[in-house]
């Protein structure tokens, strides 16, 4: 958690002393992304412990998506180079193709039925794509690759492939929830903006805000004991200070 904080604020001080904006990490991108927010936004009273289940889109921060989430981070701030940034990018699209590509790769019951009986699965009564047959708990892509006609050796890409195919509804669902979300994290709260203005928020609400100084509605929202009610009268307040 040190480590973390000191690689950011580092980071930080060379960017501020070469007149460059701060560089943040999103809840929805690391998770040093939130812990800072949770140290800065909601504070603590004891050591802060950096949990998964503090994560609340932890379903996005994998081990096997870990370099498309920061490698473009590293590569803007000079912490690598535009041929690695590349490399990833080449990686993400060739697992985007084999993912498509096991769509339509139809598999008949007489080809695949004693794997699934040998690993205690139903058995198929008519042909799938692969892809469906993938998302099985107990079947992995090594099981069935030899029913692959263009079968993936690479153990890294075989592993995301299983990652992204079994838990394929979920992060879908998890990525459309953080693009509502990002709505309210663009809506910027004006340095200068007096809480005082905001008169329909309770006490408690208006001093918490005065102490954290969110940067934005989506922060303005994580803040213990901020209401749903407060950020619309929040919202309310700015718009008429703006206007």
């Amino acid at each position: 958690e040190a480590a973390a904080q000191g690689l950011i604020a580092g980071i930080n001080a060379a960017l501020k002393i070469r007149g460059e904006g701060p560089f943040i990490l999103k809840r929805s991108e690391a998770y040093i992304g939130v812990l800072i927010d949770d140290l800065v936004t909601k504070g603590t009273e004891e050591p802060y412990r950096m949990f998964t289940s503090r994560a609340e889109h932890r379903l996005v921060l994998r081990v096997d998506n870990v370099e498309e989430r920061i490698m473009p981070h590293a590569c803007r701030l000079g912490l690598a180079d535009q041929g690695e940034l590349d490399l990833v990018e080449e990686r993400r699209q060739l697992l985007e193709r084999d993912l498509a590509r096991l769509k339509k790769v139809i598999v008949h019951p007489e080809k695949v039925n004693g794997i699934l009986e040998a690993m205690g699965e139903n058995l198929l009564t008519d042909a799938q794509p692969l892809f469906k047959i993938l998302k099985r708990p107990r079947i992995s892509y090594q099981e069935i690759a030899h029913l692959d006609p263009q079968p993936v050796d690479d153990p890294d890409l075989r592993f995301k492939l299983d990652v992204r195919i079994k838990y394929d509804g979920y992060i879908e669902r998890e990525e459309r929830l953080i693009k509502r979300l990002e709505t309210m994290e663009k809506e910027m709260i004006p340095e200068d903006f007096d809480y005082g203005l905001a008169k329909n928020i309770s006490n408690e609400a208006r001093e918490k805000l005065f102490k954290v100084r969110p940067r934005s509605l989506g922060q303005a929202s994580r803040i213990s004991g901020i209401t749903p009610a407060d950020i619309l009268n929040l919202t309310l307040a700015i718009r008429r200070w703006k206007s």
